[in-house]
């Protein structure tokens, strides 16, 4: 079976944003740094809102955004991968992977040959800034092959493409500890991603309850020593607190 016919479209567009998601200004500064770099690296576990943020970020930028929710079924083999990372780039009026899929085909190319033709592709047609979201890394980072072919990626991108990474671990790429010592590497961990929770007074008291909204909630979250949170631990409380519990 061919790699281009087990690619699954829908994991190529951002997922769809669910609704009441709480303000995170802290954070969204933290994600907008992400243009500034060639890499930036967004690592928590679950619960932590990583995918979530991510998209409140893309859904405000005026700028191409290409999208892949990696699963653990593209590991093995990395053909299957890349097929679904090339197709990335081919969405909507985009083109750029169109020649690194048909050399992804040929049972004779290299993987490399494949990421060189995209680099390529994109170094002479991307005009204008541009993302790239690799979402749920962790899905893949036990491939040795798909970490060195990312890496070297990386370390050719083009000067107009960004790429931002979620993982629920912390990654070992290759080029890892000269990124950091370059400074073109731009890493969003727990702190910036956990909820700050500030206790009030007026949290507990009966007519501040009937008036407790998503946008208060937020309002509390606000002194760096205050206790952190996983998002989903946070809506558990706030809800709690709307409930009177």
């Amino acid at each position: 079976m061919s790699s281009l016919t087990r690619v699954v479209l829908s994991q190529l567009t951002p997922p769809a944003q669910r609704g009441n998601v709480l303000a995170r200004e802290r954070l969204d500064d933290a994600l907008k740094q992400a243009l500034h770099y060639p890499l930036s690296i967004v690592c928590a576990g679950t619960g932590y809102g990583k995918t979530t943020s991510i998209l409140g970020f893309v859904s405000k930028l005026d700028i191409p955004v290409f999208w892949y929710s990696i699963s653990p079924a593209e590991r093995d083999p990395p053909k299957l991968f890349l097929a679904n990372f090339f197709t990335a780039f081919n969405r909507g009026e985009y083109k750029f992977g169109q020649t690194a899929l048909r050399l992804l085909l040929d049972s004779d190319a290299e993987g490399r040959e494949a990421i060189i033709a995209l680099v390529n592709a994109l170094s002479e047609g991307l005009v204008s800034k541009a993302l790239l979201v690799l979402d749920d890394f962790q899905s893949v980072e036990e491939s040795d092959e798909i970490m060195k072919l990312i890496d070297w990626f990386i370390n050719h991108l083009p000067a107009n493409l960004h790429v931002l990474i979620a993982s629920r671990i912390p990654l070992s790429f290759p080029s890892m500890s000269r990124w950091q010592a370059q400074g073109s590497l731009f890493e969003i961990g727990r702190d910036t991603l956990s909820f700050l929770w500030v206790r009030s007074r007026t949290c507990s008291t009966k007519s501040t309850k009937s008036s407790w909204s998503h946008r208060m909630c937020a309002n509390y979250i606000t002194e760096p020593k205050a206790g952190r949170l996983p998002c989903k631990l946070f809506g558990i409380i706030c809800v709690r607190i709307l409930k009177g519990n």
